[in-house]
Protein backbone atom coordinates (compact mmCIF):
# COMPACT_ATOMS: atom_id res chain seq x y z
CA UNK A 1 0.00 0.00 0.00
CA UNK A 2 1.46 3.24 -1.11
CA UNK A 3 2.02 6.10 1.37
CA UNK A 4 1.11 8.62 -1.20
CA UNK A 5 -2.10 10.12 -0.39
CA UNK A 6 -4.64 9.48 -2.88
CA UNK A 7 -5.04 12.74 -4.54
CA UNK A 8 -8.52 13.89 -4.78
CA UNK A 9 -9.62 15.48 -7.93
CA UNK A 10 -10.75 18.89 -7.15
CA UNK A 11 -14.44 19.45 -7.68
CA UNK A 12 -14.90 21.31 -10.75
CA UNK A 13 -16.91 24.45 -10.15
CA UNK A 14 -18.60 25.26 -13.31
CA UNK A 15 -19.60 28.82 -13.41
CA UNK A 16 -21.51 29.37 -16.49
CA UNK A 17 -21.39 32.95 -15.66
CA UNK A 18 -23.06 35.36 -13.38
CA UNK A 19 -26.77 35.25 -13.98
CA UNK A 20 -28.58 38.52 -13.43
CA UNK A 21 -32.34 38.31 -13.30
CA UNK A 22 -34.28 41.52 -13.52
CA UNK A 23 -37.69 41.28 -12.06
CA UNK A 24 -39.98 44.12 -12.91
CA UNK A 25 -42.76 44.56 -10.41
CA UNK A 26 -45.52 47.03 -10.19
CA UNK A 27 -46.42 48.67 -6.94
CA UNK A 28 -49.78 50.38 -7.09
CA UNK A 29 -50.97 52.89 -4.58
CA UNK A 30 -54.76 53.45 -4.57
CA UNK A 31 -56.35 56.33 -2.76
CA UNK A 32 -59.50 58.34 -3.13
CA UNK A 33 -59.00 61.95 -4.06
CA UNK A 34 -62.59 63.25 -4.13
CA UNK A 35 -66.07 62.36 -5.15
CA UNK A 36 -67.48 64.04 -8.19
CA UNK A 37 -70.80 63.80 -9.99
CA UNK A 38 -71.19 62.34 -13.42
CA UNK A 39 -74.12 63.56 -15.46
CA UNK A 40 -75.70 61.66 -18.27
CA UNK A 41 -76.23 64.97 -20.05
CA UNK A 42 -72.68 66.31 -20.01
CA UNK A 43 -69.14 64.95 -20.53
CA UNK A 44 -67.28 63.77 -17.44
CA UNK A 45 -64.71 66.26 -16.24
CA UNK A 46 -62.26 66.37 -13.40
CA UNK A 47 -64.12 69.28 -11.88
CA UNK A 48 -67.42 68.56 -10.20
CA UNK A 49 -70.27 70.41 -11.91
CA UNK A 50 -72.73 72.36 -9.85
CA UNK A 51 -75.46 70.09 -8.51
CA UNK A 52 -78.24 72.09 -10.12
CA UNK A 53 -76.66 72.10 -13.61
CA UNK A 54 -77.61 68.54 -14.52
CA UNK A 55 -80.88 66.67 -14.73
CA UNK A 56 -79.61 63.48 -13.14
CA UNK A 57 -76.33 62.74 -11.39
CA UNK A 58 -74.78 59.82 -9.58
CA UNK A 59 -71.60 59.85 -7.45
CA UNK A 60 -68.47 58.47 -9.14
CA UNK A 61 -65.24 57.93 -7.23
CA UNK A 62 -62.30 59.13 -9.30
CA UNK A 63 -59.11 57.28 -8.31
CA UNK A 64 -55.67 58.40 -9.25
CA UNK A 65 -53.20 55.53 -9.70
CA UNK A 66 -49.48 56.00 -9.48
CA UNK A 67 -47.31 53.25 -10.95
CA UNK A 68 -43.76 52.84 -9.75
CA UNK A 69 -41.36 50.30 -11.25
CA UNK A 70 -39.53 48.35 -8.61
CA UNK A 71 -36.40 46.44 -9.75
CA UNK A 72 -35.28 43.24 -8.01
CA UNK A 73 -31.66 42.28 -8.77
CA UNK A 74 -30.54 38.69 -8.14
CA UNK A 75 -26.79 37.93 -8.21
CA UNK A 76 -25.62 34.30 -8.37
CA UNK A 77 -22.06 33.25 -7.63
CA UNK A 78 -20.44 30.10 -6.34
CA UNK A 79 -20.71 29.01 -3.71
CA UNK A 80 -23.07 31.55 -2.16
CA UNK A 81 -26.09 33.11 -3.76
CA UNK A 82 -26.98 36.59 -2.54
CA UNK A 83 -30.36 38.05 -3.43
CA UNK A 84 -30.98 41.73 -3.06
CA UNK A 85 -34.46 43.14 -3.45
CA UNK A 86 -35.09 46.82 -3.86
CA UNK A 87 -38.70 47.89 -3.42
CA UNK A 88 -40.24 51.28 -3.42
CA UNK A 89 -43.72 52.12 -2.22
CA UNK A 90 -45.74 54.75 -3.96
CA UNK A 91 -46.86 57.58 -1.71
CA UNK A 92 -50.29 59.05 -2.26
CA UNK A 93 -50.33 62.36 -4.01
CA UNK A 94 -51.52 65.16 -1.81
CA UNK A 95 -54.01 67.31 -3.66
CA UNK A 96 -53.94 70.92 -2.58
CA UNK A 97 -57.22 72.14 -1.18
CA UNK A 98 -59.07 74.45 -3.46
CA UNK A 99 -60.69 77.58 -2.20
CA UNK A 100 -64.34 77.31 -1.37
CA UNK A 101 -66.56 78.60 -4.10
CA UNK A 102 -68.12 81.89 -3.31
CA UNK A 103 -71.68 81.48 -2.10
CA UNK A 104 -74.02 83.91 -3.74
CA UNK A 105 -76.66 85.36 -1.47
CA UNK A 106 -80.11 84.04 -2.21
CA UNK A 107 -82.52 86.58 -3.56
CA UNK A 108 -86.03 86.70 -2.20
CA UNK A 109 -88.63 85.64 -4.69
CA UNK A 110 -90.98 88.37 -5.66
CA UNK A 111 -94.45 87.82 -4.23
CA UNK A 112 -97.15 88.35 -6.76
CA UNK A 113 -100.53 89.61 -5.59
CA UNK A 114 -103.25 87.03 -5.25
CA UNK A 115 -105.93 87.50 -7.90
CA UNK A 116 -109.26 88.07 -6.17
CA UNK A 117 -111.00 90.33 -8.65
CA UNK A 118 -113.66 88.94 -10.92
CA UNK A 119 -114.04 89.31 -14.65
CA UNK A 120 -114.81 92.93 -15.55
CA UNK A 121 -118.31 93.61 -16.81
CA UNK A 122 -119.38 95.62 -19.81
CA UNK A 123 -122.16 98.13 -20.06
CA UNK A 124 -123.84 100.31 -17.43
CA UNK A 125 -121.97 98.93 -14.45
CA UNK A 126 -118.43 98.79 -15.82
CA UNK A 127 -117.72 101.74 -13.51
CA UNK A 128 -117.73 99.20 -10.63
CA UNK A 129 -115.01 96.96 -12.12
CA UNK A 130 -112.50 98.22 -9.57
CA UNK A 131 -114.95 98.34 -6.67
CA UNK A 132 -115.86 95.65 -4.11
CA UNK A 133 -119.19 94.79 -2.49
CA UNK A 134 -118.90 93.22 0.98
CA UNK A 135 -121.92 92.01 2.92
CA UNK A 136 -124.68 89.50 3.57
CA UNK A 137 -127.03 87.59 1.26
CA UNK A 138 -128.69 90.77 0.00
CA UNK A 139 -125.42 91.60 -1.74
CA UNK A 140 -124.95 88.02 -2.90
CA UNK A 141 -127.49 88.51 -5.69
CA UNK A 142 -125.08 90.95 -7.36
CA UNK A 143 -122.65 88.07 -7.85
CA UNK A 144 -125.28 85.53 -8.87
CA UNK A 145 -126.59 87.90 -11.54
CA UNK A 146 -123.05 88.88 -12.55
CA UNK A 147 -123.88 92.54 -12.46
CA UNK A 148 -120.54 93.51 -10.91
CA UNK A 149 -117.30 91.50 -10.73
CA UNK A 150 -116.13 91.76 -7.12
CA UNK A 151 -118.71 90.57 -4.61
CA UNK A 152 -117.61 89.10 -1.27
CA UNK A 153 -120.86 88.11 0.42
CA UNK A 154 -122.37 85.18 2.27
CA UNK A 155 -125.72 84.05 3.62
CA UNK A 156 -126.12 84.79 7.34
CA UNK A 157 -122.99 86.97 7.57
CA UNK A 158 -122.82 89.57 10.35
CA UNK A 159 -120.41 92.37 11.19
CA UNK A 160 -118.82 89.98 13.70
CA UNK A 161 -118.52 86.80 11.62
CA UNK A 162 -117.34 88.78 8.58
CA UNK A 163 -113.92 88.99 10.25
CA UNK A 164 -113.46 85.19 10.31
CA UNK A 165 -115.80 83.66 7.71
CA UNK A 166 -114.57 81.96 4.54
CA UNK A 167 -115.91 82.52 1.05
CA UNK A 168 -117.26 79.72 -1.15
CA UNK A 169 -113.71 79.14 -2.44
CA UNK A 170 -112.47 78.51 1.11
CA UNK A 171 -110.50 81.74 1.31
CA UNK A 172 -111.05 84.32 4.03
CA UNK A 173 -113.65 86.92 3.06
CA UNK A 174 -111.92 89.77 4.87
CA UNK A 175 -108.63 88.45 3.45
CA UNK A 176 -109.78 89.43 -0.04
CA UNK A 177 -108.91 92.99 0.89
CA UNK A 178 -105.43 91.97 2.05
CA UNK A 179 -104.43 90.15 -1.13
CA UNK A 180 -102.22 92.85 -2.61
CA UNK A 181 -104.87 94.05 -5.06
CA UNK A 182 -106.28 97.53 -4.56
CA UNK A 183 -109.84 98.77 -4.92
CA UNK A 184 -111.08 102.27 -5.58
CA UNK A 185 -114.33 101.87 -3.65
CA UNK A 186 -115.60 99.35 -1.11
CA UNK A 187 -119.34 99.12 -0.40
CA UNK A 188 -120.28 97.45 2.91
CA UNK A 189 -123.80 96.37 3.84
CA UNK A 190 -124.75 94.57 7.07
CA UNK A 191 -127.56 94.79 9.61
CA UNK A 192 -130.30 92.33 8.62
CA UNK A 193 -128.78 89.45 10.59
CA UNK A 194 -127.93 91.70 13.54
CA UNK A 195 -131.50 92.88 14.20
CA UNK A 196 -131.76 90.91 17.44
CA UNK A 197 -128.49 92.24 18.91
CA UNK A 198 -128.13 95.32 21.07
CA UNK A 199 -127.35 98.66 19.44
CA UNK A 200 -124.01 98.91 21.23
CA UNK A 201 -122.95 95.44 20.05
CA UNK A 202 -123.86 96.29 16.44
CA UNK A 203 -122.05 99.64 16.39
CA UNK A 204 -118.93 98.36 18.17
CA UNK A 205 -118.47 95.42 15.79
CA UNK A 206 -119.36 97.52 12.73
CA UNK A 207 -116.60 99.99 13.63
CA UNK A 208 -114.11 97.17 14.06
CA UNK A 209 -115.01 95.76 10.66
CA UNK A 210 -114.66 99.12 8.92
CA UNK A 211 -111.32 99.75 10.65
CA UNK A 212 -109.99 96.36 9.51
CA UNK A 213 -111.02 96.93 5.89
CA UNK A 214 -109.43 100.40 5.94
CA UNK A 215 -106.17 98.96 7.28
CA UNK A 216 -106.03 96.57 4.32
CA UNK A 217 -107.19 99.14 1.76
CA UNK A 218 -105.92 102.53 2.98
CA UNK A 219 -106.46 104.22 -0.39
CA UNK A 220 -109.99 102.96 -0.98
CA UNK A 221 -113.11 104.99 -0.25
CA UNK A 222 -115.36 103.16 2.21
CA UNK A 223 -119.14 103.39 1.77
CA UNK A 224 -121.70 101.89 4.14
CA UNK A 225 -124.98 100.96 2.47
CA UNK A 226 -128.14 101.30 4.55
CA UNK A 227 -130.20 98.27 5.57
CA UNK A 228 -132.78 97.77 2.83
CA UNK A 229 -136.56 97.64 3.43
CA UNK A 230 -138.50 94.38 3.68
CA UNK A 231 -142.06 93.70 2.49
CA UNK A 232 -145.06 94.68 4.58
CA UNK A 233 -146.04 91.03 5.08
CA UNK A 234 -142.59 90.14 6.41
CA UNK A 235 -142.42 93.26 8.58
CA UNK A 236 -145.83 92.54 10.16
CA UNK A 237 -144.63 89.10 11.27
CA UNK A 238 -141.93 90.90 13.28
CA UNK A 239 -139.83 87.75 13.72
CA UNK A 240 -136.91 88.53 16.07
CA UNK A 241 -137.98 92.21 15.89
CA UNK A 242 -137.22 92.17 12.16
CA UNK A 243 -139.49 94.98 11.02
CA UNK A 244 -139.28 98.10 8.90
CA UNK A 245 -139.58 100.34 11.94
CA UNK A 246 -136.55 98.62 13.51
CA UNK A 247 -134.66 98.97 10.21
CA UNK A 248 -135.35 102.72 10.09
CA UNK A 249 -134.02 103.17 13.63
CA UNK A 250 -130.93 101.08 12.91
CA UNK A 251 -130.19 103.07 9.76
CA UNK A 252 -130.21 106.32 11.72
CA UNK A 253 -127.74 104.75 14.16
CA UNK A 254 -125.51 103.48 11.34
CA UNK A 255 -125.52 106.90 9.66
CA UNK A 256 -124.16 108.47 12.85
CA UNK A 257 -121.55 105.74 13.20
CA UNK A 258 -120.19 106.44 9.69
CA UNK A 259 -119.10 109.94 10.61
CA UNK A 260 -117.13 108.48 13.54
CA UNK A 261 -115.65 105.61 11.53
CA UNK A 262 -114.55 107.71 8.56
CA UNK A 263 -116.98 106.11 6.10
CA UNK A 264 -119.67 107.53 3.80
CA UNK A 265 -123.29 106.53 4.34
CA UNK A 266 -125.43 105.65 1.30
CA UNK A 267 -129.23 105.81 1.81
CA UNK A 268 -130.17 103.10 -0.68
CA UNK A 269 -133.24 102.36 1.50
CA UNK A 270 -134.95 105.50 0.18
CA UNK A 271 -134.53 104.34 -3.42
CA UNK A 272 -136.07 100.91 -2.82
CA UNK A 273 -138.90 101.59 -0.37
CA UNK A 274 -142.43 102.37 -1.57
CA UNK A 275 -144.58 105.16 -0.19
CA UNK A 276 -145.38 103.09 2.91
CA UNK A 277 -141.71 102.50 3.65
CA UNK A 278 -141.75 98.87 2.56
CA UNK A 279 -140.22 96.77 -0.17
CA UNK A 280 -142.99 96.24 -2.76
CA UNK A 281 -144.45 92.75 -2.51
CA UNK A 282 -143.99 92.31 -6.26
CA UNK A 283 -140.24 92.77 -5.89
CA UNK A 284 -139.60 89.72 -3.72
CA UNK A 285 -140.89 86.18 -3.24
CA UNK A 286 -139.73 85.93 0.37
CA UNK A 287 -140.18 89.55 1.34
CA UNK A 288 -136.42 90.11 1.76
CA UNK A 289 -134.45 89.16 -1.35
CA UNK A 290 -135.26 90.63 -4.75
CA UNK A 291 -134.56 90.20 -8.45
CA UNK A 292 -132.49 91.89 -11.08
CA UNK A 293 -134.67 94.97 -11.57
CA UNK A 294 -134.24 96.00 -7.95
CA UNK A 295 -130.53 95.29 -7.99
CA UNK A 296 -130.35 97.70 -10.90
CA UNK A 297 -132.22 100.29 -8.82
CA UNK A 298 -129.59 99.82 -6.09
CA UNK A 299 -126.62 100.13 -8.46
CA UNK A 300 -128.12 103.12 -10.27
CA UNK A 301 -128.57 104.93 -6.96
CA UNK A 302 -124.93 104.21 -5.98
CA UNK A 303 -123.70 105.35 -9.41
CA UNK A 304 -125.61 108.60 -9.07
CA UNK A 305 -124.30 109.16 -5.52
CA UNK A 306 -120.69 108.73 -6.70
CA UNK A 307 -121.21 110.91 -9.77
CA UNK A 308 -120.71 108.13 -12.33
Amino acid sequence: MSNDKKSKSPKTAVIAGIAVMVIVGTATAVFSVDTEFKSYDIAETTTAPAADSVDYAEPVSHVKTETTTATAVTTTSAPTTVTTTVSTTAKPETKPQTEQQETKPQTKAETKPQTVKGTPVQGDYACFNNSAFFGNSRFEGLRNLRLVPNVYAKVGLTVKTALTAADSDGASLIGKFNSGENFDNIFIMFGDNEIGYSDSWIISNYKTLISTVKSYQPNAKIYVVSILPISKETSDKNVYNYSNSRIVNMNAMIRNMCSEAGATYLDVWSAMADDSGCLPSSASSDGIHFGKSYYCIMLNYIKSSLGY
